[in-house]
This record gives C-alpha cells, sequence and structure tokens, in this order.
C-alpha cells in the first residue's frame, strides 16, 4: 500500500512519478497502470477509508478537528463530522477509525465478512502494533502529546478489533 500526500512538501510524489515508477520497478505498461489503479474491489468486501484533519480558523481562535469514513460511494455508513477541539490530528485519526468500525460492527449489512481498513496514520498503525506485540522489537513512534483520552481510546480500539472475528480485520497504510 503506497500513502501519497500531495499537500506535504516531505512526502510529495507526484502521480506521473509514481506511475512512472510503477513502469520501471513494477513493469506496468501504460495500459495495465490504468487498470491497475481502476480495478474493482471485491464487492462483498468492505473497504473502509479513515481520516481526521486539525485546523487553525484564526489566529485568536482554538485550532478545530474533524473526521472522516468512507465505505464507497452513497454508502450509509459514510461520515465527515467536526469534532471540535483536540489536542492533535492523531486523536481525531483515532476517533475516526473507532467510530467508523464501531458503526459497521452494529450496522444490520454487515455479515462477519473480511474488512479492509486503509488509513493514512502510520502513528496509529505502529501503536496498534506495540500494544499487540509488547514482546516484540516496538515500532517508532511520533511525538504527538498523546493524551489520558488517546490511550483510553486505543484500547477501546483494540477491544473493538477483538469482537470481529479472528484475521477477518485487515488494517493497511
Amino acid at each position: 500500500m503506497h500513502h501519497l500526500n500531495l499537500d506535504s512538501p516531505e512526502n510529495l510524489v507526484f502521480v506521473n512519478e509514481y506511475i512512472e515508477h510503477l513502469r520501471k520497478r513494477r513493469g506496468f505498461t501504460k495500459d495495465s497502470t490504468w487498470a491497475w489503479a481502476n480495478r474493482n474491489f471485491d464487492e462483498k468486501t468492505p473497504y473502509l477509508y479513515t481520516d481526521a484533519s486539525r485546523v487553525e480558523t484564526k489566529k485568536d481562535e482554538p485550532k478545530r478537528t474533524g473526521i472522516a469514513f468512507f465505505f464507497g460511494n452513497n454508502h450509509p455508513l459514510n461520515l465527515g463530522l467536526d469534532i471540535g477541539e483536540r489536542s492533535s490530528a492523531f486523536t481525531g485519526e483515532l476517533l475516526a477509525m473507532n467510530v467508523a468500525l464501531h458503526r459497521l460492527y452494529f450496522w444490520g449489512g454487515f455479515k462477519g465478512q473480511q474488512v479492509i481498513v486503509r488509513t493514512d496514520c502510520l502513528n496509529l498503525m505502529h501503536w496498534l502494533w506495540n500494544l499487540e506485540n509488547s514482546q516484540k522489537k516496538q515500532r517508532p513512534l511520533q511525538d504527538h502529546h498523546s493524551t489520558e483520552e488517546d490511550t483510553k481510546n486505543l484500547q477501546n480500539l483494540l477491544r473493538l478489533l477483538r469482537c470481529f472475528p479472528k484475521g477477518r480485520v485487515t488494517m493497511q497504510w
């Protein structure tokens, strides 16, 4: 899974450069790259995309955080929400994943099938890995000024993930 963030100067990847990379490194042709990028996803597998953003509206106003998750065009579980003041974008990413998976788990259309969760928050992936694999080498974390609320939400997310059938939730970055 590749992460493209066109707004970050440290992670600036233009689509044409990425396609050229696919051609050189992976043997894609122009036609196969197009087919790969526009392939259909398995209709029976829910693909969940989560995200959060924290912005400063005006200099003298507090920063606001928004969360969103997307299951597909016109899906009843899609949601975008202003969650007010939060300590970090990480807190928003964590909340977005928690809310989205809770909604999916209790939704009548969910039948225990495989779920693919895609996030752009590598730090969240590392936190979950470290909590679940305390005996293994820990993955590096970026300092995001975690709060007690973050710790509780991480533990809640782990409990929620254990409610899904074993091996049925795949998380990707």
